[in-house]
């Protein structure tokens, strides 16, 4: 049986942010052009010092402050208004095709009722690569793509996860004692209620942390994270170590 929704479900699009003035302008500017108009934008911030919310506001978006640092207390100031039958969570520095959220509702509609989340398939950003590194990227974007647009993505997810209201509402908020990899802490209890399957359109993801740091840093910390999390459910690092989104 498929998935019960509205015959135009709204989706609560979820971004936390962070001095992100370079990135969400793009974001924003692409969900505008979505073909699915039911959508709401919220924006979770931590006093950003640049103009993130003004561009926020200016593409229409209900835009929440935050007195506590990190992604999960961004996101979760925004779950407590979201509205929609399906949340979307974005990072601010991803950039996605027009078609997303028609192919997102389609996908619900059609699926079994035990499929709760969705994640695109996600291909890199080569756009904010500098000449000088796009050989590296593009070995690196060769060894990535067994993830990047496999079932993978299903098991740990990316910064752009679709998930069905209810399965978020039973899963609770994200935890604010994890700083790196809260999201494969929260998508996991979100998957108790059911499972995620592979999208069938790729959204551009980016590599800002692997220019800024190389590789190997940010692959130990992630790696490292899961491993911790997975086991205590507690993993946190001095925040000015963490990039803020």
């Amino acid at each position: 049986m498929a998935n019960k929704l509205p015959e135009k479900p709204l989706i609560s699009v979820v971004i936390p942010t962070r001095n992100e003035e370079g990135y969400i302008d793009r974001l924003l500017k692409s969900i505008k052009k979505q073909t699915y108009k039911n959508y709401e934008i919220l924006v979770g911030d931590y006093k950003s010092t640049d103009k993130t919310r003004e561009i926020a506001r200016k593409y229409g978006a209900k835009v929440f402050t935050t007195k506590k640092a990190g992604v999960s207390a961004g996101r979760n100031i925004c779950l407590k208004h979201a509205r929609g039958d399906i949340i979307a969570f974005i990072d601010a520095d991803y950039v996605i095709p027009k078609n997303l959220f028609s192919s997102i509702v389609e996908q619900f509609k059609t699926s079994s009722r035990d499929v709760v989340g969705i994640t695109p398939i996600q291909e890199i950003n080569k756009r904010e690569i500098p000449k000088s590194k796009r050989l590296k990227f593009k070995l690196i974007e060769k060894l990535s793509l067994p993830i990047l647009k496999s079932k993978l993505l299903t098991i740990n997810t990316f910064g752009c996860v679709f998930c069905m209201a209810d399965a978020v509402k039973r899963a609770g908020y994200f935890s604010e004692k994890i700083t790196i990899a809260e999201d494969i802490d929260f998508y996991r209890r979100v998957r108790k209620h059911g499972k995620f399957i592979l999208g069938k359109v790729p959204v551009k993801i980016s590599v800002r942390r692997f220019i800024k740091q190389g590789i190997i840093k940010p692959a130990i910390d992630y790696l490292n994270a899961d491993f911790n999390v997975t086991l205590t459910r507690k993993y946190k690092k001095p925040l000015s170590e963490v990039r803020l989104k």
